[in-house]
């Protein structure tokens, strides 16, 4: 809360004092202009220009850290904090045990303390094992049937097939695939 308390009072700090930069700026830039223009010498204008873009430079920062060093002062009364802890809580004691019901849990004492990270972690793990198992009978299947099935001989252990990326296991169509409505209206 603090941070973003800084962030909005530098914005507005610093846009406050670059449109007072301009302000000043933009008419005595119009000066020196006309100056130019009617071949009068101005030598100073870069030492000037110089000084003013580094003194609005060093107000700027003052100011932004001005309203960092307010924004820090700014404190989060207790009983806000006490019943945003509780709100949240609860929120977290509710989704929990609606978890623990879907999962078969009658006790919140022996549900296992999982998270959303958790579980996605072991689906993957679950369907990787499943692909992996399915290879594994698939070369299992093809080294059986070059061998003409002798249970006599023995296997060389686990080998499997090359692994393939996931979503490319089946053959690629070599014809365009038609639905018999498409068939019905091309026909007459």
């Amino acid at each position: 809360m603090r941070a973003l308390g800084a962030a909005a009072l530098g914005g507005l700090a610093s846009a406050i004092l670059l449109g007072a930069e301009l302000a000043i700026l933009e008419p005595w830039l119009g000066a020196i202009l006309a100056e130019r223009e009617a071949d009068i010498a101005t030598p100073a204008v870069p030492i000037e220009l110089l000084a003013f873009a580094l003194i609005f430079a060093a107000t700027l920062l003052a100011g932004l850290i001005t309203s960092a060093k307010v924004a820090y002062g700014f404190h989060v009364p207790a009983v806000v904090r006490t019943a945003s802890a509780r709100l949240i809580e609860n929120l977290q004691s509710a989704a929990f045990g609606e978890r623990a019901a879907m999962q078969g849990y009658t006790d919140r004492a022996d549900a296992p303390e999982r998270n959303r990270a958790h579980a996605i972690a072991d689906a993957a793990a679950a369907a990787q094992r499943r692909e992996l198992a399915d290879i594994r009978q698939q070369a299992l299947g093809s080294r059986m049937s070059e061998r003409g099935h002798n249970p006599q001989t023995p296997l060389r252990g686990p080998q499997t097939a090359a692994a393939v990326p996931i979503g490319q296991s089946a053959r690629r169509r070599t014809r365009n695939r038609v639905s018999a409505g498409a068939s019905r209206r091309e026909a007459i």
